[in-house]
Formats: structure tokens, sequence, C-alpha cells
């Protein structure tokens, strides 16, 4: 049975002081939210450590609400740590749990379709009913236009454009959008993510829990741990084995045969006879050709993939080479064809 509901859900925002207080809790900047643009974001502990990431929007159509969109299996988890900063501020957080939201490649209230959208621009469309909207999401290639089509009430009806949830994580992962779930909530800092070159972190805007490590990071180190893309050959017996390997390790495996972990995996996917998945690594393993392998998968061999800012990366960064069958991108028919996004400016790294 194909499952179009995506496994994300809604925090709501409201009261006098909910953009001050979430511009200090979150790595984005809220105080200049515009109503027609949703932005990415992430909420880090005290380690630095991202505990829940995702996309928040402002609604001003009626009592200005802000609403935060993250991976279901971290949705309590946020609220509640949400909920204990607040003392006196006059901000009500709200768990929306009638919430449903799909992939659509057209909104069912949208009969004219926008200029397809390269980057996370994110623009906003609302529907007739004060509690349907679409946030356009970076289209491929082969998709030029995604929409996350979010009902805040009831459930939706489905319908020829949905696309269906599998199909949609895939192509967030080839887009190198990652989702912080439950079993990987506090064990990355945002650049291990590459949430630093998805611009889902300010550097400008002032304190959030964490800013200390996060800023350190950017400002005087180089961050060589980075998500990569990867796939794996997926026995028949293991299809549903994709959505267990989050949090756990890839594997190296030197000349000698001495295996060792050289990585954690943030998200992952079963789709065309293959395991795709973002995995967190040291680019210097990849620059070394070594042989990386899923732990939970046979040590099946990984084949790297390119991500749309490859050449943003901190210093070397993988080049692709038609004589190294890890560098070369694999991508099996009907695999978005991205681009390289443009230069993002880079930090020099602290001589120590």
């Amino acid at each position: 049975m194909t499952t179009h509901a995506l496994n994300l859900a809604v925090i709501r925002a409201s009261g006098a002081d909910a953009k001050d207080f979430l511009h200090n809790q979150l790595t984005q900047s809220v105080q200049d939210l515009q109503p027609d643009r949703a932005r990415l974001f992430s909420y880090c502990s005290a380690r630095g450590r991202v505990l829940a990431n995702g996309l928040i929007w402002l609604d001003d159509r009626a009592e200005a609400q802000l609403h935060l969109m993250v991976h279901q299996s971290v949705a309590k988890a946020l609220l509640q740590k949400l909920q204990m900063y607040v003392l006196r501020a006059k901000v009500k957080f709200e768990l929306l749990e009638a919430t449903q939201v799909t992939g659509t490649t057209q909104p069912s209230f949208l009969t004219t379709l926008p200029a397809s959208q390269q980057g996370w621009d994110l623009p906003i469309y609302h529907g007739d009913q004060e509690h349907v909207l679409a946030i356009q999401a970076p289209g491929t290639p082969e998709q030029a236009h995604r929409f996350w089509q979010i009902n805040l009430a009831d459930e939706q009806s489905i319908d020829d454009q949905m696309i269906p949830a599998q199909q949609w994580l895939w192509q967030d992962l080839c887009l190198g959008w990652p989702w912080v779930v439950e079993a990987t909530s506090e064990v990355f800092i945002p650049q291990n993510l590459n949430l630093d070159l998805l611009a889902a972190v300010n550097f400008e805007k002032g304190c959030f829990p964490g800013q200390e490590i996060v800023a350190r990071s950017h400002y005087r180190a180089t961050i060589r741990r980075r998500a990569l893309l990867f796939t794996a050959p997926l026995p028949a017996e293991q299809e549903n084995s994709a959505s267990s390997l989050p949090g756990t390790d890839i594997i190296m495996t030197d000349p000698e045969g001495k295996s060792r972990p050289a990585g954690r995996i943030a998200n992952a996917v079963a789709i065309q006879d293959k395991l795709w998945l973002l995995a967190e690594t040291n680019l210097d393993f990849v620059l070394e050709k070594a042989a990386l392998s899923v732990q939970e998968n046979g040590a099946a061999p990984l084949h790297m993939h390119e991500l749309p800012f490859r050449r943003n990366y901190p210093g070397k960064t993988p080049e692709k080479k038609p004589s190294s069958s890890v560098l070369v991108p694999n991508v099996p028919a009907g695999a978005p064809a991205l681009e390289a996004a443009p230069a993002a400016k880079m930090h020099a790294p602290h001589p120590w």
C-alpha cells in the first residue's frame, strides 16, 4: 500500500512574545520573518547538538501565529523543551494533532503553477480555507514542482498529484535536506548535517541555545565531518530495513580487513532497489577512497553521489573522478540529476 502522508508534525506558537521568544531559541532569524516565505531552522541543545530541525512560517491573516514543522518523532520533545523556557513570556505552544502533511506536484487549490524553485526560497500559498496552505520546496530536474501541502485541521483526500511519502523523502535526501528523527536527536551539530550550507543557521542573529559551540565551529574551525549522499545494494529481504537505520554506524574497512566506525546515518530510504542514505562522515575518508559500508546491511559497499552544494564544503572536496567507483554517481534511472548551487562565502580555518 502506497502511503502519501509524510511523517511531519506542526507546532503552533501564538502570543505577543512569540516572535521574540523563538528568535532567541532557534538557529534562524525570526524577527524579520515575512508571511510570504518560510525558512529552514534547527533547535539545538546547550551542547550545540540538533534536537530538531524543519520549517518555520508566519501566518498573520488573523492573530499572528508562528508554525514549526518538524519530524513527528521529535515534535513532543521539542514542544516540551520550548515550554520549559517560557517562564513569563507571553507565548503559548500547541502541537496540532490533527495536522496532515503530504507532498504534491500541485496543491489542490492552485489552478496555476508558479515558477519552479531551485533553491530554498520556500514561498507560501494559502488555500480558501484558513487551515490549508502549501509551501513550495526546491524542485529537481525530473520533478520541477514540489510542494508540502499542509492541512492543519483534518485529513486530506488523496489525488493524482500527490507524491508517495518514500519518493518525497528520497527527493529530500537527493537535495541534501536531512530530517532529524528521534534516533538522531542531539547527535549532530548543525554543520555535520550541512544546515549551515542550507541557510538553516543565521550566524548574525544573536544568541540561541548552543550558539557558543556552533559559532565557534563556524568561525574558528574547519568542520570536515559532513553529511554525504550514498547508495548501497538492497537485498530483497531488507527492503523494510531503511526506517531502522538512522542513528546507526557506517563502517570503514582498511586494506588489512579491519573495520571501525566512520560515521553515522542521518536518514535512509529504500527505493528503486537501492538503499539511499544521508550519512555523516569525514570528507577525508572519501578523498582517500576509503571502503565504506553500512554496518546493518551486510557490509554492502557505499557509493557516493553529488549533492547540490558539494563545492561549498570546506577545504578540499570530493571531486568527480571517472576512474573511482566510490566517487562516480551511480544514479538509477529516474534519479534527480542535481546541479551545484552557487558558491557560498566560506570562512578561513583558524591556524591551530
